[in-house]
């Protein structure tokens, strides 16, 4: 699977993070541009991690890039961000 993880301020000095899975006959910059354009929610957010999601586990593991964004994944970071956003809503101090 693939995933990107959308990234958005919402004042304050707050940022919210939404990660998305896709599937991989999906392009990373396909989705993206479709997502920002069309969800209410994403207008004016920016892509700050994608990549390649080992989703078969409890524990995902974000790793690669994405060559059609130009975007890295952000290992831990973006693991996180689906582990945690149940329990914080995708909200970041940034």
């Amino acid at each position: 699977m693939k995933y990107i993880v959308f990234s958005k301020d919402i004042g304050d000095g707050i940022r919210k993070e939404y990660p998305v899975i896709i599937p991989n006959d999906l392009t990373h910059a396909d989705v993206a541009n479709g997502m920002m354009e069309y969800c209410a929610e994403l207008k004016g957010a920016t892509v700050v991690g994608a990549g390649e999601l080992s989703c078969m586990d409890i524990q995902p593991e974000c790793h690669g890039s994405s060559p059609t964004l130009g975007v890295p994944s952000r290992g831990t970071s973006d693991d996180r961000a689906f582990i945690m956003r149940d329990y914080h809503h995708g909200v970041i101090d940034a």
